[in-house]
């Protein structure tokens, strides 16, 4: 492995962390401000961290496959796995088989990433256009079924990150394992392991 990848994977598995302090305030935000906090903030503070996730997801990636693009938006996660995906099409993590059926898959990201999208995002009222926060958000009861599919969205990104594997297009196909050390629900650190010997 030369010192460019070694970077590289440092890179990513640094991003890991910062995912994984985001999941661990997910977790956390609901209980410790639900009472305190309009439930709507509650909300939108659950799917801000939620969508940081999924950039530091998809940042990661970007670092991990050299070569690609500068995609056209650089912030927006959906536009940077576009280009990942021309120089790497098998670039999206692969999880442990016995959290397969559990961990978030390329599809399921995408539409995260567009609810997350419009829980944030104001209605412009010169467009004209609604809002689509106001199909989401409309009262207590939409706030609690949308926290309510935080956990599962949060449950199914930490499956898929707590133990995968990732294929580096710039290394001809290396592969590395990527491993989450949790103890006691907190992230003690990530490795990150050649799992084959192109690196």
């Amino acid at each position: 492995m030369n010192s460019e990848t070694e970077s590289d994977l440092l890179e990513y598995a640094e991003r890991m962390q910062h995912i994984a302090l985001r999941s661990e305030a997910v977790a956390k935000i609901e209980t410790k401000f639900g009472s305190r906090l309009p439930l709507i903030v509650v909300t939108e503070i659950v799917y801000l961290q939620l969508r940081h996730m999924l950039e530091h997801m998809a940042q990661a990636l970007l670092v991990v496959n050299r070569g690609t693009p500068r995609p056209y938006r650089a912030w927006h996660a959906i536009d940077v796995l576009t280009v990942v995906a021309k120089v790497n099409p098998d670039f999206y993590p692969s999880p442990s088989c016995q959290v397969r059926k559990n961990a978030l898959t390329l599809g399921e990201f995408k539409t995260l990433y567009e609810i997350c999208g419009e829980v944030l995002h104001t209605h412009n009222p010169i467009t004209g256009k609604r809002a689509r926060q106001a199909m989401h958000l409309r009262n207590a009861k939409d706030c609690r079924r949308m926290l309510k599919n935080a956990r599962r969205w949060k449950a199914r990104i930490d499956a898929l990150l707590a133990n995968h594997e990732i294929k580096v297009a710039a290394q001809g196909g290396a592969i590395y394992q990527v491993k989450s050390e949790v103890s006691g629900g907190r992230v003690l650190g990530v490795t990150v392991t050649s799992t084959d010997q192109r690196s």
